[in-house]
């Protein structure tokens, strides 16, 4: 006996559905994984971002604080030229420094390694200093870098 023509095909139909129905669940969870790895990595990069900030304040606070390197009325001559932090040395930059206010940069460039800029500004106006420290998860300017900033008022 012969089956009725609008029978035919009926097994396929239900297994592309059912084969489209996985491949679209598999799809999402590979897409949430993807953005979860993106968001953990983030947050290990912003933390070590923040941990360099912190580390170039520290460096700062102890040349002005300890060593006195610092006076109000220092010029960028009579500032180091460099200042060794963390095992590495951070130059002055000159271009940026003034009276008061000096910024010192990372002197040789370390690629992805993490990395930190200083700022000591001292005010006159109101007698204090300002200390700002930079941090980066990397040197390289790259669309992954991560900046963190911690400042410091005394």
């Amino acid at each position: 006996m012969k089956q009725p023509y609008l029978q035919q095909g009926f097994a396929l139909l239900y297994t592309v559905m059912v084969v489209s129905l996985i491949l679209t669940i598999a799809i999402s969870i590979s897409d949430i994984s993807y953005k979860q790895g993106i968001l953990s990595s983030l947050a290990k990069d912003s933390q070590a971002a923040f941990y360099e900030a912190d580390a170039g304040v520290e460096c700062a606070m102890y040349y002005d604080l300890t060593a006195g390197f610092f006076p109000v009325g220092t010029t960028v001559d009579m500032a180091p030229q460099v200042l060794p932090c963390a095992g590495r040395p951070h130059a002055l930059s000159i271009a940026e420094s003034s009276t008061d206010y000096f910024v010192y940069v990372p002197r040789t460039n370390f690629n992805t390694e993490p990395c930190f800029s200083m700022v000591i500004n001292k005010l006159t106006e109101a007698p204090q200093t300002v200390i700002e420290g930079r941090g980066y998860n990397r040197c390289d300017q790259n669309v992954r870098q991560v900046e963190r900033a911690v400042r410091v008022r005394y």
